[in-house]
């Protein structure tokens, strides 16, 4: 499983926030990036988990998420993930 998530602004830290949580069985992240590119375009999830991404972690296109328009920070081989507030 690979876990992106968007961390929270600071000043938001202690206060009650809406959040968006998607989870994808993408099954193979390099034939469908355009995709998952276009998910994060449309709905902006503070969190995205993609399950099945067939790739090793070293492998993981880290890059195209962790860029300066969607500020994602990406952890691959992350285990199913529990967000806490």
């Amino acid at each position: 499983m690979v876990l992106l998530y968007r961390p929270v602004p600071a000043e938001l830290l202690g206060c009650a926030v809406v959040m968006r949580l998607v989870t994808w069985n993408i099954n193979s992240i390099r034939l469908r990036l355009d995709n998952v590119r276009r998910l994060i375009a449309e709905w902006a999830p503070e969190v995205l988990c993609l399950q099945e991404t067939k790739t090793q972690d070293g492998l993981f296109p880290s890059e195209a998420f962790e860029s300066r328009s969607n500020r994602l920070r990406c952890v691959p081989g992350a285990p199913a993930p529990i967000v806490a507030m």
